[in-house]
């Protein structure tokens, strides 16, 4: 089941026997009775599938592509479970961010494929500090605000994080505390910036397969391969709950809403009668 923190209503899955139960937030850390959720989970993007979907001259070139994705995913799965113990060790001690540092830089180089030339660490732009700024071909492209492990992840440090991306020209923002990696795409909105929540990894739990895929995504080999992450935040803007709710109240859909009621029920609804249904039955109810 899916369920929406109290606090800092970050969405995550739990497991249903924990329903009506204390549950603690990985993004904020906070505790709250978990509850059913209505709000979409986030959206998930298969790279492998994604390349399977070219067609055209393009289709020999993407059946490569997509051996080496798969076989780097791997890696990056393999590489992880080696350090995992290390991770784990680190958290239990509550180690400071100094030493929480030291496993991120292993992660960029051992996990994510990044060489030293791609990594600046404390790199300052117009009085904007980022702790690591991570190129592809000279190019900047992904920036990274670390916190000490077992720090909760707040708003204002994706501020930190998002701003020093925007003055820099960065579309992409990664905040971790070393247990959990969220990444954030950078957009504006007129002269604010908007950072939005693209996914969250939890590694207290492990390396899942989708998991090791969204690793892959912001990996050297991902960032050189941006349309993954484009598509994936264009699912998640389509996803988002007033789009789907627009989607819902179009005439279209209530059109033959009212068609399958009808059929379904034997009664003659209007259009207006199910329009309404939805909107205290569901909108407002929700």
């Amino acid at each position: 089941m899916w369920t929406t923190c109290a606090g800092c209503k970050f969405i995550f899955q739990v497991d249903f026997a924990m329903f009506n139960k204390p549950v603690k937030c990985p993004r904020c850390y906070k505790e709250f009775m978990a509850e059913l959720t209505f709000d979409p989970p986030p959206p998930q993007l298969n790279v492998a599938e994604e390349l399977t979907k070219v067609e055209g001259d393009a289709k020999q070139k993407a059946q490569v592509l997509k051996k080496e994705v798969l076989e780097r995913i791997a890696i990056i799965t393999e590489k992880f479970n080696a350090i995992q113990s290390l991770i784990q060790s680190i958290a239990q001690s509550n180690q400071n961010e100094s030493t929480t540092k030291l496993v991120i830089d292993r992660i960029l180089q051992d996990v994510l494929g990044y060489e030293i030339k791609d990594i600046l660490m404390e790199k300052d732009i117009q009085g904007k500090k980022a702790d690591y700024v991570l190129s592809v071909q000279g190019k900047p492209v992904l920036v990274l605000e670390a916190k000490r492990v077992n720090l909760a992840l707040k708003d204002k440090q994706v501020i930190q994080a998002t701003t020093y991306g925007a003055y820099s020209g960065i579309k992409w923002a990664l905040l971790t505390n070393l247990q959990v990696w969220q990444l954030y795409h950078i957009a504006f909105t007129g002269d604010k910036i908007v950072p939005d929540l693209i996914f969250s990894i939890d590694l207290r739990d492990g390396l899942d397969r989708q998991e090791a895929q969204y690793f892959y995504m912001f990996s050297k080999h991902g960032m050189e391969n941006q349309a993954f992450l484009e598509r994936l935040r264009q699912k998640v803007v389509a996803l988002r709950r007033e789009n789907l709710l627009s989607a819902l109240l179009s005439d279209e859909v209530v059109r033959q809403m009212c068609t399958t009621l009808n059929n379904m029920t034997q009664c003659k609804l209007t259009e207006l009668e199910i329009r309404r249904a939805i909107e205290t039955q569901i909108i407002n109810h929700t």
